[in-house]
């Protein structure tokens, strides 16, 4: 390469690494000779900085060589790109290739398509079950035909096999390091399980703590970003699998009678189309601290990214763990909480803060049928006042405050439990209560109470 033909030339590990600038560009490309891979791998590094474009050299060259150490494709694919690979070669009959086709594009493609291979965890696959299984409620526009609002278990079944089956190509052919186990459980729709105010809160310090630590600068940034977006989804109800496609420019701050929120344009590309989300006062937090530390910020920029400023997507894995670590991974029910649960989280609390059922579905994107059905025992929690009018406080929560302010049992209470009062008891009850009350009332003090309290109990 002639040097005297680029503007800037850094070279780097004995040479086979080089930076440089082509004539009229500000940003960097470089250049990389890995042992074993044939010619030169030439990559643009997106930026005018030297150091930044030093890491994602660095970082590239690493990535090729032990690709090439382990016999690993040098080329990363996608689960579409995987799955059409495979669909190639699999000897399938026609039935079920017309299965398989028809699921990928309908359900499989949508959820995974654009993942690259290695991206996908099982928390991931875990995750697609309960958007699957949702996917009419979330969506009754494109409920057509004979399709079925809820799937089969049959049919779930067939496509957790074409999962497996992928993702065994996927490993086999060296894409992906590790094999993996698709997890499935047939089930109808239930209850969700969301996070109490009480274990969000242990969330939410939990993860404070951990990107508060000690760590590689990289490592701190996707902790802090990570924390951040737990807080975003909590305060927005926005889908897992929405918030990576939102940018800087989809972001508008609103002052709703002094309280600053965010009005937040859900792309066009997304599982409900594009909508406005307006967010709790919380996200607005969240939105200005990622505006503090992140190095993209950008109208074009991801909001929520990677330290190299790619969207990050895979943070499940670190998820997971720390609910692990935290105690609260597992329900009591025996049920798992994936990144979904803060959704439910934001539903559960909507309602009991008795926001209308029809405005929570809009802002959610999903249906009034799909909140009925998933949180109704919250629904029917947030009409309790409206279940128990025209009544009165129980005889046993009478007498605990009346012992609660005197010390003893009201009289007529103590008579009641030890089987002596009957029905021509009642025409003595004043009497002796106040015969009772003798035996209390030692002070000022005492009378007093016991005067306010014979005066709101009388009627």
């Amino acid at each position: 390469m002639d040097g005297n033909f680029y503007t800037e030339t850094y070279t780097y590990r004995e040479g086979r690494i080089l930076l440089y600038k082509r004539p009229n560009s500000k940003n960097f490309q470089c250049r990389l000779r890995v042992e074993g891979i044939k010619g030169y791998t030439i990559k643009s590094c997106d930026t005018p900085n030297e150091g930044k474009a030093l890491k994602f050299a660095v970082d590239l060259y690493d990535n090729l060589r032990f690709k090439k150490l382990n016999n690993l494709p040098l080329k990363t694919k996608t689960f579409k790109q995987i799955f059409d690979e495979w669909f190639q070669k699999a000897d399938k009959s026609k039935n079920r290739q017309d299965f398989y086709q028809g699921r990928a594009k309908l359900y499989l493609l949508p959820y995974f398509g654009n993942y690259k291979i290695e991206e996908i965890t099982e928390s991931i696959i875990d995750d697609y079950w309960p958007w699957r299984k949702n996917y009419y409620k979330d969506n009754p526009e494109k409920l057509k035909g004979n399709v079925k609002e809820d799937p089969a278990a049959q049919s779930l079944k067939m496509e957790k096999t074409a999962i497996q089956e992928v993702m065994n190509y996927a490993y086999h052919r060296g894409y992906i390091r590790t094999a993996m186990k698709v997890n499935f459980k047939a089930g109808k729709g239930e209850n969700r399980d969301a996070f109490t105010q009480e274990e969000y809160n242990i969330l939410i310090e939990g993860f404070k703590m951990l990107y508060l630590a000690p760590a590689k600068k990289s490592d701190v940034y996707q902790r802090r970003m990570i924390y951040n977006l737990i807080v975003f989804l909590a305060n927005t109800g926005i889908r897992p699998n929405e918030y990576y496609k939102i940018k800087w420019k989809d972001i508008q701050i609103h002052n709703q009678d002094g309280v600053k929120i965010l009005y937040i344009a859900v792309p066009e590309k997304t599982k409900t189309g594009h909508r406005v989300v307006v967010s709790l006062p919380e996200a607005y937090t969240s939105y200005n601290d990622i505006k503090v530390f992140s190095k993209y910020t950008k109208d074009n920029d991801w909001v929520f990214t990677n330290y190299d400023g790619s969207s990050m997507r895979n943070w499940s894995k670190t998820f997971t763990k720390k609910l692990k670590e935290l105690n609260l991974y597992i329900t009591d029910d025996g049920k798992k909480r994936p990144p979904y649960s803060l959704r439910h989280y934001y539903a559960t609390q909507r309602l009991l803060d008795g926001v209308h059922i029809y405005d929570l579905a809009k802002n959610m994107g999903t249906s009034v049928k799909q909140i009925e059905n998933h949180y109704g025992h919250v629904l029917t929690t947030q009409k309790s006042k409206e279940l128990i009018q025209g009544t009165s406080k129980s005889d046993y929560q009478k007498n605990e405050e009346f012992r609660d302010e005197f010390g003893i049992d009201k009289p007529e209470y103590s008579l009641a439990v030890s089987g002596q009062r009957t029905m021509k008891d009642f025409s003595s009850i004043i009497k002796k209560a106040q015969e009772y009350a003798d035996n209390i009332i030692k002070t000022d003090d005492d009378k007093k109470k016991w005067q306010e309290y014979m005066k709101n109990n009388s009627k």
